[in-house]
């Protein structure tokens, strides 16, 4: 894709300054009568208006884009890894990386990241050292302590380069359909590295339609939030089981669409989380 190209559809997804946002969630005083799905509901509502908030910043300042480029690389970071691969997306842009072929993407992403071993990816290595991109002055701080191998950033990374050129599917194609396209995309590697299986799992393609196409579109104006109940949800968090386990006392029912699964995350990072509250001290539970 051309840089003329890309910086068409920038000026065409354009963010909007003042996208409509849910009423409060009334977690911290909540009416009587409110049920537990209903606050896992609204307090999703807000979690994702936030993070539109957040991108639409970034959507002014860079474009659609790169915006997508850093995020994509985020979500398949994971919680551990996502500031190394957010670091990666940065220095190695997205204007520099697509009119490269996807192999060749593999290997410069997987060489800067200080990924490849010179007597185990002799071929990756020598299509990046040839491909004129240096190592980084500062180590990638990569953290694989008890990675399972499907996690692994290099694995994340053979599904990251074909993404590259389907960012546009993250705003363009119907949420239904999206996770199933992103899963199939990933998979252009796995014959050449001798993958089993998409890099690219279908809990994980959920994941970043909820936590980056969803907030993207938000903040772009081109979805409402009348149409976020019927999300796919990722596979359960340890802080969304948590959250459920300290509004329920169980673990059963434990919600399987990401807008209640957004709405966990946001009431461990509130209640759970806080410092100065406990189960007994809790607003939210003593309400319950």
């Amino acid at each position: 894709m051309s840089n003329e190209k890309t910086q068409k559809r920038q000026t065409k997804f354009a963010p909007r300054r003042n996208f409509a946002r849910p009423p409060p969630s009334a977690l911290h005083h909540p009416p009587a009568g409110v049920t537990r799905r209903r606050r896992c509901t609204a307090a999703g509502h807000c979690r994702l208006h936030a993070k539109a908030t957040r991108l639409a910043e970034a959507l002014r300042a860079q474009g659609p884009a790169q915006t997508l480029h850093e995020g994509l690389f985020a979500a398949l970071g994971y919680r551990r890894n996502a500031e190394p691969f957010r670091r990666l997306a940065q220095e190695l842009p997205l204007t520099r990386l697509l009119p490269l072929p996807t192999p060749q993407r593999f290997a410069i992403l997987a060489g800067v990241a200080g990924l490849l071993r010179q007597d185990r990816h002799r071929a990756l290595w020598d299509l990046w050292w040839r491909s004129g991109f240096p190592p980084p002055l500062r180590p990638y701080a990569w953290d694989l302590r008890g990675l399972r191998p499907q996690n692994h950033p290099l694995r994340r990374l053979a599904a990251a380069a074909p993404l590259l050129g389907r960012l546009d599917d993250l705003l363009r194609l119907p949420l239904d359909r999206l996770p199933d396209a992103l899963t199939e995309a990933a998979r252009a590697l796995c014959e050449p590295l001798g993958l089993t299986g998409s890099p690219l799992g279908r809990a994980r393609a959920n994941a970043i339609v909820a936590n980056l196409a969803v907030p993207a579109r938000l903040a772009l104006g081109t979805l409402g939030p009348d149409h976020l109940g019927e999300l796919p949800g990722e596979d359960p968090s340890l802080p969304m089981r948590q959250a459920w386990h300290s509004l329920t006392g169980s673990l059963r029912d434990l919600p399987k669409d990401a807008l209640r699964q957004q709405g966990l995350l946001q009431i461990h990072a509130d209640f759970c989380s806080n410092p100065a509250l406990s189960c007994a001290t809790c607003p939210l539970a003593s309400s319950l």
